[in-house]
């Protein structure tokens, strides 16, 4: 009996070991966080019901920078010199003083919604939802419609490489510009109906996680090449690479390939719905729809749920400051581990 009692509080004990090293953060539950940012010691979390909330001791403290009616819905965030930029259900806006005042930069564009910014020097491109791609060339002052690119499109993803600009778009596959968007040219219609959840580059390669599994470009976008194997029909979410070793966070579970994706092999999260994934230290997190937040410390072998009383359906992003992890949860605001995630 005594050893049946001690095995019981062993349990007991680790169980609430796990759970101690993540924490709700001192916020509202907000019904949806869209994005994480990490600018120096301060951290920004973005919410769809227009709230913004800064944390500058490490998420102890959070308090909400947005004093605006006029903000609906926040969905990306960017930083550029003193500047953050959000990008929203009604347009971009951007304060220099972290949410005392809000410059609306919106002329032209305040009914368009904005999913996702790039910023490269002092151009913006902001990825709206069904109406192409816009261009600011003075830092949000003005935007002009990227005409190259079709005014109805789907910009899933932008990325700078080799000197040029890359957009995926809708319709048109991959576009490129030398010249920070003033023309681009149509390089590959390939992935044109494929939606690219991710893109990865190395030195000489480009990756891209689609609705069809994994595709890698030798000559900057002009061609694809399926590495998919056992991945087809797959969402490939999210990648990671280190050398020969790539990670990929699907809605089928996570995938490991140790030869640049030659061959992978499925861990044990099958058919689970992965929808990000980051390593920090030797450990891997995984964000998931339906089964909280996972964590591995050997590399994908074993996994276990590390918030177990987490009341959530979606964990859909991480970011960390050095020491500290986060991680964005569905009714739950955000959570930290000041530990980077370890039980």
């Amino acid at each position: 009996m005594k050893n049946v009692f001690l095995l019981v509080l062993a349990i007991i004990i680790l169980n609430c070991n796990l759970n101690a090293q993540w924490e709700q953060c001192n916020m509202p539950n907000s019904y949806a966080f869209y994005d994480l940012l990490t600018v120096g010691d301060k951290i920004y979390a973005g919410s769809y019901t227009s709230a913004l909330y800064l944390s500058t001791n490490a998420g102890k403290d959070w308090d909400n920078i947005i004093d605006t009616s006029g903000i609906i819905g926040i969905l990306c965030i960017a930083n550029y010199e003193d500047k953050i930029f959000i990008g929203t259900a009604s347009g971009v806006y951007y304060t220099t003083n972290d949410g005392v005042t809000w410059i609306n930069a919106n002329i032209g564009i305040s009914d368009y919604v904005i999913f996702s910014l790039f910023i490269n020097e002092k151009y913006i491109f902001a990825s709206t939802q069904g109406k192409g791609l816009l261009r600011s060339s003075d830092l949000g002052q003005s935007w002009e419609q990227v005409n190259d690119i079709k005014s109805d499109s789907w910009i899933y993803s932008i990325v700078l490489y080799d000197n040029k600009i890359l957009a995926n778009a809708s319709y048109q596959g991959f576009m490129c510009s030398s010249d920070n968007g003033e023309t681009w040219t149509a390089i590959d219609t390939t992935l044109a109906n494929f939606g690219v959840y991710d893109i990865v580059t190395t030195k000489d390669k480009i990756y891209v996680g689609t609705n069809k599994g994994i595709f890698y470009s030798t000559d900057s976008g002009y061609n694809w090449i399926e590495l998919n194997n056992c991945l087809k029909d797959i969402f490939v979410r999210k990648i990671i690479i280190e050398g020969t070793n790539f990670t990929l966070a699907t809605n089928k579970g996570i995938y490991f390939s140790t030869d640049n994706g030659i061959s992978w092999l499925e861990q044990v999260l099958p058919n689970v719905d992965i929808r990000c994934i980051t390593k920090c230290g030797s450990n891997l997190y995984a964000g998931t729809f339906l089964k909280g937040l996972m964590m591995s410390s050997d590399n994908g072998e074993t996994w276990t749920n590390i918030y177990k009383g987490l009341p959530t359906q979606l964990i859909s992003c991480f970011t960390d400051n050095g020491s500290n992890l986060f991680a964005t949860a569905s009714n739950f605001g955000v959570l930290k581990s000041s530990d980077n995630g370890n039980v």
